[in-house]
């Protein structure tokens, strides 16, 4: 009963690391019986190895997660081996054809199955990317520099989407990270666009010093007191949004390179900087403002 148990729990979590692994590069040809088997049978002379406790305090109950932990450990490091082995017979065959074909050009190697990671060591070049997955930076260890310019289209914010991205990547390397934040602005009589632009960043001097600017006759608005300070207000919003999300992706680069306690400094509107960019093991994160979408960096599907 405990052998069938235990086959069961692997069979389920075999099954769930494999659909993650195909998230990340496509596995090598696996008999999933025989891999559960041999599981099970490892689990099953490690539960048994230990005699039962003839004497002592009772059971906690928890040799069940126990088991749990230990299946789910065997399954990460077969997962690992596996994309070990698959990398070693098809090379770079399975990333994105624009990585594929950058690092074909840089090696001056004609076949991706004959890439391997002595071969990726070599790569120093500085890199810059669209439509990053997942394996595609693995084995990119010397590689000095990598810009982003689609930094819009993951959630950089979330530090397991950039620890997946990273994975394998130099470490040490100057990062850039540029991204797009969409606003709109109402139709309707005078600057409005330019009054935000004046919320975002001269907030400071809000409201009277902007106020005088149309009192002067400077700027013919149109606007009612009540309607500059509302779009004022907005555009010092934007600014506490662009900034935090910018911060954020800062941070879960940091935390990604294992940096505790990260000096993150917000220079401009939107861009927070760790170290002093381009320096080696700086990250440079932009926020672009923009508010026509036909300005933005279109994301890629799939």
């Amino acid at each position: 009963m405990k052998t069938l148990l235990i086959l069961a729990m692997l069979a389920a979590l075999l099954a769930l690391g494999c659909r993650a692994e195909d998230a990340v590069i496509q596995p090598t040809p696996v008999s999933q019986a025989e891999e559960v088997e041999r599981l099970a049978q490892m689990l099953e002379r490690q539960v048994t190895a230990a005699p039962e406790p003839t004497s002592g305090p009772p059971s906690t109950g928890n040799a069940g997660f126990d088991i749990v932990e230990q299946v789910e450990q065997m399954l990460n490091d077969s997962v690992a081996t596996r994309r070990a082995e698959h990398r070693a017979g098809y090379g770079i065959c399975f990333r994105t054809p624009e990585v594929q074909e950058w690092i074909l050009r840089v090696l001056q190697i004609r076949g991706c199955r004959a890439v391997d990671d002595a071969e990726l060591y070599r790569i120093t070049s500085p890199v810059a990317f669209t439509g990053l997955k997942p394996g595609d930076l693995d084995g990119l260890v010397n590689v000095e520099s990598l810009v982003i310019p689609d930094g819009h289209c993951g959630d950089w914010e979330n530090p397991e989407y950039a620890a997946s991205i990273l994975e394998g990547f130099n470490p040490e390397a100057s990062l850039l990270i540029v991204g797009d934040y969409l606003y709109s602005v109402d139709q309707g009589p005078g600057p409005r666009l330019d009054i935000i632009g004046l919320g975002m960043y001269e907030t400071e001097m809000y409201p009277e010093a902007v106020r005088r600017r149309f009192d002067d006759g400077l700027l013919d608005s149109g606007l009612t007191d009540e309607q500059i300070e509302s779009l004022l207000k907005r555009g010092s919003g934007i600014k506490a949004q662009v900034n935090a999300q910018s911060r954020a992706i800062a941070a879960a680069v940091a935390e990604v390179r294992g940096v505790e306690n990260p000096v993150i400094r917000i220079v401009r509107l939107g861009n927070s900087v760790i170290g002093n960019p381009p320096d080696a093991g700086s990250v440079d994160v932009r926020i672009e403002l923009k508010h026509r979408p036909a300005d933005v960096i279109e994301c890629e599907e799939g």
